[in-house]
């Protein structure tokens, strides 16, 4: 297990139904996550939604993100946090996630404002702004990030979506790019989704695909993080998204972990409960999972050795610093 510094262990922890269709049956797929920590992963066996259970309260993930998290990043890939890991850099790379975005599938994009949910300091809304010229909007937990958006004249709300407190106007598009795996409440984000876009809104999503990120990472435990609450296949979310006053236009691998989701707002959110169960996706992800291998020495040879051989190097660098 890697050296942290967050009190897990006395953390308190809580048991959840499913966040989709609120069922309590599961299926246990792994009790480890890659940084080695006992994060029980499992999947709901009514609706196939990925889930840890059970797991830190939400005040208890809340301190994790402002204490922990983004050191825990960097340790897990051997970056140093104050040079490499910086928001930065982060922001960096989110201008360049947001532009392959476009570059692919930016016809579907309505012209219009355009609110990020997890917003981080602001570099898909760049990518949006700069390319398209449209209004927008961030909704950020982390004050560090949401200042570092705002100085760059991105206005950016320091909140949770489901504590906003500010009235903000009807949006054309809601993104989400890779902080939907974050959320506490997936369902309770696509139903505020639901009412805060216009009809015919878009919402844009990236999400690691769970299914291939086991396929790529060949170990069920790598493929699973602490700050991952919920985890998706790409027909679990179709499913609830069709269900909850969506209709998927778009379903596309971004990478080898990821793919894009795009919906389109088509109905007030009014779900029927026992249509967002449907057991045939979980039989069909679990059939899915079970037919590839799960093997922590093909992982290590593919990913392994050089995050090892990265983090001694850092290692070294810190210990010869401190000499």
């Amino acid at each position: 297990m890697q050296k942290n510094n967050f009190p897990y262990e006395t953390a308190e922890y809580e048991t959840i139904p499913c966040s989709f269709c609120e069922a309590t049956d599961f299926e246990v797929l792994t009790k480890k996550d890659r940084n080695g920590l006992p994060v029980q992963s499992v999947i709901c066996t009514q609706c196939g939604l990925i889930y840890i259970n059970p797991r830190m309260k939400k005040e208890w993930y809340e301190k994790y993100y402002e204490k922990e998290y983004r050191e825990q990043m960097a340790r897990f890939k051997g970056d140093d946090r104050t040079n490499d890991y910086t928001d930065e850099y982060q922001f960096e790379q989110a201008v360049k996630r947001g532009e392959l975005f476009l570059e692919r599938i930016g016809s579907y994009v309505r012209a219009g404002l355009t609110i990020d949910v997890g917003s981080s300091a602001g570099g898909i809304l760049h990518a949006f702004k700069k390319q398209l010229g449209v209004a927008v909007l961030g909704i950020e937990p982390s004050q560090e990030e949401a200042d570092l958006a705002n100085k760059m004249v991105f206005k950016t709300i320091v909140s949770m979506f489901e504590n906003l407190d500010e009235e903000i106007p009807l949006a054309d598009n809601v993104l989400s790019f890779r902080s939907l795996n974050h959320m506490l409440e997936p369902r309770a984000f696509f139903e505020w989704a639901n009412t805060q876009l216009k009809p015919g809104g878009r919402l844009l999503l990236e999400v690691m695909n769970f299914v291939g990120t086991f396929g790529e990472y060949k170990s069920l435990h790598q493929a699973t993080q602490i700050d991952h609450v919920y985890m998706f296949s790409k027909d679990a979310l179709k499913h609830v998204l069709e269900n909850l006053g969506f209709r998927v236009l778009v379903v596309e691998d971004s990478d080898e972990l990821h793919c894009y989701i795009v919906a389109e707002k088509v109905a007030e959110c009014n779900p029927e409960q026992d249509k967002l169960q449907d057991p045939e996706i979980c039989k069909k992800t679990v059939k899915e999972i079970k037919s590839m291998t799960d093997s922590y020495p093909r992982y290590f040879l593919k990913y392994g050795r050089k995050r090892f051989f990265k983090k001694i190097k850092y290692k070294l660098k810190r210990l010869f610093k401190k000499s």
